[in-house]
Formats: structure tokens, C-alpha cells, sequence
């Protein structure tokens, strides 16, 4: 499966802001010892020789663009947007699972009803469509953009990458003590 992908990240310029992304998206492909890989790869949208992911799979996007831009808003209001439709669809598959099956049929994964519970849950992997800076879910995107002062800028990537599943880990994310820049930087 390929899916854009998106991370909100903080950053005093462009070149920082791709920098950051590149590094969190690193994170969800596996690259470290300490981190596990929920997706297979990515490929930045300023990337001209691959011929199934980026701009061939998904046409022109942004590379880079300030959130607070227009390009930077639709950007981030396509991620978050994907991010809460399918927040919503697996919580309709746990609620009707939770009225519908006994106990022994939820066990059982009936319909796959424990997989719809463990993507209401996931913190990363196909499920979700906007993480921070360390690969990490972005749970509140609409309260970290409205905290930034005018001057405070994030950066949003996006990204594609085929699944595998993995168990859910805690969102790490920490506050940059610098002004920082809004962008948005697509990958697929």
C-alpha cells in the first residue's frame, strides 16, 4: 500500500526543515538501531529517478512550503484531514465490533475487529498521516499550530511508503528553545 504521509516538524529555515523531515521519516523506515520500521521506504517529492513513488505516483506537490502559506495549509489540512477520517472509521468499526460480537468472537479478530481497535490506538503506521519531528503520531496539530507565535514556523513533510504492521510507541516530542520556521516539505 502507498499512502502520503506528513510531518510537522519545527525548524529555523528550509534547509533545516528537510533536514528534520528526512530525519523523522529515517526514524519510521527503520534507519538506527533504536527505532523499528513501520514503513518500507520514502521518497522526497525533489526526487527525479524513481518512476513509482513522488511525483510519479502523486503528481507535482511541494517540496518545501511554509505552513502558513498556502500551499503549507493545504498540505497540512489534506494530513490531518486523513488523519481524523481514519481515526473515525476504525472508532465506527470498534463501536459496532463492541455491540455486535461476543467476547469470544472480538478475540478472535471476527472482521478483524481487534486490528480496527489496535489503529484507534497505533501512534505510528498506516493509520496515521501526520507525525512530529522524531516519527512519533501528531495527535493535536490544530493546537500546536494555533500556540506558534506569527514569527514561530513547523515543518510539514509528506511522504510514501508501503506498511508493515508494528506495535504502537509514545509520541516523543520536544519543544526547539529558537524561533523556528513553518514549512512544508513533501515526500512520497
Amino acid at each position: 500500500m502507498h499512502q502520503l504521509i506528513y510531518a510537522l516538524v519545527e525548524a529555523p529555515n528550509r534547509d533545516d526543515a528537510l533536514a528534520s523531515g528526512n530525519a523523522a521519516f529515517d526514524r519510521l523506515v527503520g534507519v538506527g538501531p533504536d527505532t523499528a520500521a513501520v514503513f518500507d521506504y520514502y521518497v522526497t517529492f525533489d526526487d527525479e529517478t524513481t518512476f513509482v513513488a513522488g511525483k510519479a505516483r502523486w503528481g507535482e506537490l511541494p517540496v518545501v512550503a511554509p505552513v502558513d502559506s498556502d500551499e503549507g495549509s493545504e498540505l497540512l489540512e489534506r494530513g490531518w484531514s486523513a488523519t481524523t477520517e481514519e481515526f473515525e472509521r476504525n472508532l465506527e468499526r470498534v463501536r459496532a465490533a463492541v455491540d455486535e460480537f461476543s467476547t469470544e468472537e472480538l478475540m478472535r479478530d471476527k472482521e478483524l475487529a481487534r486490528h480496527a481497535c489496535y489503529n484507534l490506538g497505533a501512534y505510528r503506521g498506516p493509520s496515521l498521516f501526520i507525525y512530529d519531528g522524531y516519527g512519533g503520531r501528531f495527535a493535536i496539530a490544530t493546537n500546536s499550530i494555533a500556540s506558534s507565535s506569527p514569527t514561530s514556523r513547523c515543518g510539514l513533510f509528506r511522504r510514501t511508503s508501503t506498511t508493515e504492521p508494528e506495535i504502537a510507541r509514545q509520541n516523543r516530542h520536544d519543544s526547539l528553545n529558537q524561533q523556528s520556521a513553518t514549512f512544508a516539505i513533501s515526500v512520497g
